[in-house]
């Protein structure tokens, strides 16, 4: 309850099921209650039972949370009013896509450089973030069209999708492909094995984050 009052009905839902297991503790709980009495024979065995259940579906439903939240929650419908205008004449600009601790740091870096961007995000709470911090942001889906063309994605010299759920990076990029063709299309993953996932999307821009952070942990053993 106190998640969903200050997040969306989405992160209400992952945090729910990311509490939901029933840990290996509870067996030995249970075992001291049925060994005092203090619980039904029949009912200690259902117990078990469902205490298995879960620990083994734990694992399953945590590694999927962001698939099942998207399919089995419909995103918050919120009021936002995008105050934010783009001129018609605007372009060379970078369009990040998530406002994330990502996205924030990608902001960050792109305003250092003095290079005009926009930040798309769908999260209200960082959104409102955004807001607070004078980030040139606007609300809204990156899978819809009307969103992206919002900030000139078709004058953009390059989009950096700031964003970790990869079933949503292959809707977003269907839609940038859509809108620009050749655009350039930054997008980061954790390993070398969702880069390789992402392979029938033709992308050329594709940062692995562990690799990265492995070389630059390398290089720094060179340095006195």
């Amino acid at each position: 309850t106190i998640v969903r009052i200050d997040d969306t009905k989405r992160v209400a839902f992952k945090t729910a099921l990311s509490l939901v297991q029933i840990g290996e503790f509870s067996l030995a709980i249970l075992e001291l209650s049925r060994s005092n009495h203090l619980i039904d024979p029949i009912y200690s065995q259902v117990l078990i039972v469902t205490i298995v259940i879960s620990m083994i579906l734990t694992p399953i439903v945590l590694k999927n949370l962001s698939g099942l939240a998207s399919k089995l929650i419909p995103e918050d419908s919120l009021m936002v009013c995008n105050t934010l205008q783009v001129d018609e004449d605007t372009k060379g600009h970078v369009i990040v896509l998530g406002y994330g601790n990502l996205g924030h740091e990608v902001a960050n870096e792109l305003k250092r450089d003095g290079k005009e961007y926009y930040i798309i995000e769908n999260n209200i709470k960082y959104y409102e973030e955004g807001k607070k911090n004078n980030e040139p942001i606007v609300f809204g889906n990156a899978v819809h069209k009307h969103i992206l063309e919002s900030v000139k994605i078709k004058r953009a010299s390059a989009i950096i999708v700031a964003i970790d759920n990869p079933e949503k990076l292959h809707l977003i990029w269907e839609v940038i492909d859509d809108l620009t063709k050749n655009i350039k299309t930054i997008v980061k993953v954790v390993k070398c094995e969702e880069k390789e996932a992402l392979d029938g999307l033709h992308l050329k821009h594709i940062i692995v984050q562990n690799s990265e952070i492995a070389k630059a942990l390398v290089k720094e053993t060179y340095t006195i």
